[in-house]
């Protein structure tokens, strides 16, 4: 229903920081950070519903986020608007927080679909440089423990990589 897809789409947009395009981790906002799944959702839902401005701004966003984490081993997944990366958190809630390739059992999908969307956005704007992080993104999955493939989590990156190949004809995707 078209119109339950709009108003997920509006509460989104509601959520967004209209600095920096994140959106936010929490609805009340009370961490200040935002976050890469929750983004990306923008990202997608904005240009599902035609608002280029609120994709745009949700990939830059994104394009940020990759920036920050730079090539570790780790993908941080939430960030404060001033750029710096969460990366202090309770061990026992990890997993909402960041990827790590050296664990198995990650919520891969807080890097698949920011992959997914990047790309996406790359078919509506044409901007290569949502293409590379796109395809960065990839590369930092397959640097993942082998469950990055297996796990009920990874079921965003089997659709990020048909984007992907779709967009590129590149088998390895």
């Amino acid at each position: 229903n078209f119109g339950i897809a709009l108003r997920a789409y509006q509460f989104l947009a509601s959520c967004q920081d209209q600095v920096t395009g994140g959106v936010y981790a929490e609805v009340d906002r009370e961490s200040g950070a935002l976050e890469s799944n929750s983004t990306a959702c923008l990202c997608i839902a904005a240009l599902m519903c035609g608002d280029i401005h609120a994709a745009k701004m949700a990939g830059d966003a994104l394009l940020d986020w990759k920036l920050m984490n730079g090539q570790d081993d780790r993908m941080y997944t939430r960030w404060y608007p001033g750029g710096e990366l969460q990366s202090a958190f309770p061990a026992s809630e990890a997993i909402y927080y960041v990827v790590d390739t050296k664990s198995d059992k990650q919520y891969y999908w807080q890097v698949a679909l920011p992959m997914a969307a990047l790309t996406k956005l790359y078919l509506a704007l044409g901007d290569d440089r949502y293409l590379h992080s796109s395809v960065a993104l990839y590369d930092f999955m397959l640097s993942c423990r082998p469950d990055v493939v297996e796990s009920l989590t990874a079921g965003k990156l089997g659709w990020g990589s048909a984007v992907l190949y779709r967009v590129t004809g590149d088998t390895r995707y």
